[in-house]
């Protein structure tokens, strides 16, 4: 039976402001932290009880915002090659992780990301709780949760959801199946809510490793900062540590110093003003948005815009 109602989305990723605006319901702000061209794709199959996402990226990126109101984002990492997290505590292929409506989004995607994402619609998802998994519903109460399956069940849990993303990827046949579509988030959610009924312990239960909370303040004192250009020395006052402190804190859990991300967050604002100016605002050049900015060396900040975005200022005006 052919479901004509079923939406479907295969985006390529080239940019982090243009796939940003994509992420239907959700309000994320995302940032590229590492050199080079992004590439990678973003499939999503709508469904009358929410929605299927396949997301990859070859390049670390930084997301920050708020998830869909009404649905809750149920999410299996099943590839990364560095560092990813969310709020604060590392995640690894098979890590699980639940996010209420209008959740809080915090995450750090690793080099070479792969995340298959269950949309489900509130009262769908309740439903299934409260019939099936009754044992979840004081489990499931905050706004996020990460979990840590064994290694037999992380294994299966990712050759299934991936086996399924690549089908609804490559196989018009079964996304136009309503029939089809049915089964498949229904053995999607079961497998994904069993996992979480084992027993299975939080990780966010378990000792945040000290660099994580320390990365995490840092991250969070850069976004209250109302636009102005922080220093390393400005996260050192307001976390109270030292610069060789935070500088190894960052090199454990981003691979790289905070001088460094800091000014791969500015670029990444640069090129969102570039690409995306405020309405009704007046019309700045780009040496004008660089320096808002805090970069005052013109050619070096033309350079270290094109290593992180294999593009010069003006063309990404251009485009």
């Amino acid at each position: 039976m052919a479901n004509d109602a079923v939406e479907f989305l295969d985006y390529e990723i080239t940019d982090a402001e243009s796939y940003a605006t994509v992420l239907r319901g959700a309000d994320v702000e995302i940032s590229q932290l590492e050199p080079g061209p992004l590439r990678g794709h973003h499939l999503r199959v709508g469904l009358p009880s929410g929605d299927i996402s396949w997301i990859v990226t070859n390049l670390p990126l930084r997301g920050h915002g708020r998830f869909p109101a009404g649905v809750w984002t149920l999410s299996l990492v099943t590839r990364t090659a560095s560092h990813s997290l969310q709020h604060g505590v590392e995640v690894r292929p098979g890590s699980l992780f639940c996010h209420r409506p209008s959740a809080e989004h915090d995450g750090i995607y690793g080099r070479d990301f792969s995340v298959v994402c269950l949309g489900m619609r509130e009262e769908r998802f309740a439903e299934t709780v409260r019939n099936e998994f009754p044992e979840l519903s004081d489990r499931l109460g905050e706004r996020w949760r990460v979990y840590e399956p064994a290694e037999d069940k992380r294994r299966e849990l990712i050759a299934q959801f991936e086996q399924a993303a690549t089908i609804l990827r490559t196989d018009e046949r079964v996304r136009r199946s309503s029939a089809a579509m049915a089964v498949m988030q229904d053995e999607l959610l079961a497998a994904f809510l069993e996992a979480l009924a084992e027993g299975i312990t939080p990780s966010h239960m378990l000792a945040l490793s000290h660099a994580a909370a320390l990365v995490r303040r840092a991250e969070e004192l850069a976004r209250e900062s109302d636009g102005r250009p922080l220093s390393v020395g400005d996260l050192c006052v307001g976390c109270g540590l030292p610069r060789r402190t935070l500088n190894h804190a960052f090199q454990q859990v981003r691979g790289m110093g905070p001088a460094t991300y800091l000014r791969r967050l500015r670029l990444n604002q640069v090129r969102r003003s570039l690409r995306q100016p405020r309405a009704n605002a007046e019309p700045k050049s780009v040496a004008e948005i660089a320096l808002d900015h805090g970069f005052w060396h013109p050619g070096r900040f033309s350079g270290q815009y094109r290593e992180l975005f294999g593009e010069s200022p003006r063309e990404s005006v251009r485009r």
